[in-house]
């Protein structure tokens, strides 16, 4: 890597900032950062506070085919962290292809990466989507657990997964779309390798380990952990997605319930982000992934839990958003259209995961989650 050019669109966001600031840490002044927005001087201001001047900023509207392809003419990787990610849809993808150049997205789920991986498309590079938080971080994970505490061979895992954060526009739209599409089956885990519906219920008012405060913990499993269990080769999964708050657990609820005919986006994801405001109110913002794997280690039967806290989601969406730009600039990403969790190196997003500033607790208890709790160290 020498010199090259890594465009961020959306790159005044909150996932690009983060993304950015990542970028400059960790591959250094051999990479030139273009930071493109729908508005040249937030780009420009965003640049000059925070980058010291020493990166390109660019007007680029999302909608303009035209603008896109200049904004990606010259990069050697295009990042996409602007949101709602399903308004871009391939635009972007679509101009680092005919700038030669690979391309990785914060969000871009299933569609995306099916559009990419047909033929018709002409895409040719590598391309690296859901590089966020969840899902991507929350896929990852498991996965560094295993490596790092090098399991012969892994069978159970349970995961809480949640927190209490802001929803940005973008972030609220996406997950809007996401409910609307059924992109999560409710009560549904793993059992002795099969998919089994009904299988676990809400958990409401619990105190569950390293959570500061009683939660509901929400049971589904979502095509990432599918993909997982076909990894780890596990045969038990229980995964919970956990809300610390009330009100954001009760739009999601209408959301879900509500008939085809009488969907509307834009109403929901204003609900969403309303909701995550009452939420949080007077309170510390946090993300905490929580991981107990059971398996073998060294021929014995073992558990490990993993404990990774953040206090701001779109920062650990920008750590991973900025690990995937790296691996696809050094050539470990082969061509082709992946996910971030299915290709990214678990070793190395493992070391950099714990250095990163967006991390506040990183730690592998000896054990099952809820003997070790010690508040202290969180």
């Amino acid at each position: 890597m020498s010199d090259v050019v890594v465009g961020i669109l959306g790159g005044y966001g909150t996932v690009g900032r983060a993304t950015a600031h990542h970028l400059r840490t960790w591959a250094g002044a051999s990479v030139r950062l273009r930071i493109g927005g729908r508005r040249a001087d937030a780009a420009s201001a965003f640049v000059s506070a925070e980058l010291g001047g020493d990166a390109e900023a660019v007007g680029v509207d999302l909608d303009s085919p035209s603008e896109l392809d200049r904004f990606a003419d010259g990069c050697a990787v295009v990042v996409n962290c602007a949101g709602p990610s399903r308004r871009a849809y391939d635009r972007a993808a679509r101009a680092a292809r005919d700038a030669g150049a690979g391309y990785v997205d914060a969000a871009g789920e299933e569609p995306l990466r099916d559009r990419l991986a047909d033929p018709a498309s002409g895409w040719r590079g590598p391309a690296v989507l859901n590089a966020g938080m969840f899902p991507g971080l929350s896929g990852l994970l498991p996965r560094c657990l295993y490596r790092a505490e090098r399991f012969d061979r892994a069978d159970r895992l349970l995961g809480y997964v949640g927190g209490i954060d802001r929803f940005t526009p973008g972030a609220a739209g996406d997950y809007v779309e996401s409910l609307f599409s059924g992109s999560s089956e409710g009560g549904v885990a793993w059992r002795g390798g099969v998919r089994t519906p009904n299988a676990l219920r809400r958990l409401t008012g619990v105190e569950l380990p390293f959570f500061p405060d009683a939660v509901t913990a929400q049971p589904g499993l979502t095509s990432e952990v599918d993909t997982l269990v076909e990894a780890l080769h596990l045969s038990d999964v229980d995964w919970y997605n956990v809300f610390p708050g009330d009100r954001v657990l009760d739009v999601l609820r209408r959301i879900q319930g509500t008939a085809p005919a009488d969907r509307d986006v834009a109403a929901a994801t204003g609900e969403l982000i309303a909701a995550a405001e009452l939420d949080r109110a007077g309170r510390r913002s946090y993300q905490l992934f929580v991981y107990q794997l059971e398996g073998t280690i060294d021929g014995g039967r073992a558990v490990r839990t993993l404990v990774l806290r953040g206090e701001d989601g779109y920062g650990l969406s920008g750590m991973v958003t900025a690990l995937a730009a790296v691996e696809v600039l050094e050539g470990a990403v082969p061509d082709g259209a992946h996910f971030a969790a299915d290709v990214l190196d678990p070793d190395r997003t493992w070391s950099w995961v714990r250095d990163s500033p967006a991390v506040t607790t990183c730690r592998v208890v000896d054990g099952p989650a809820g003997e070790d709790t010690d508040e202290g160290e969180l």
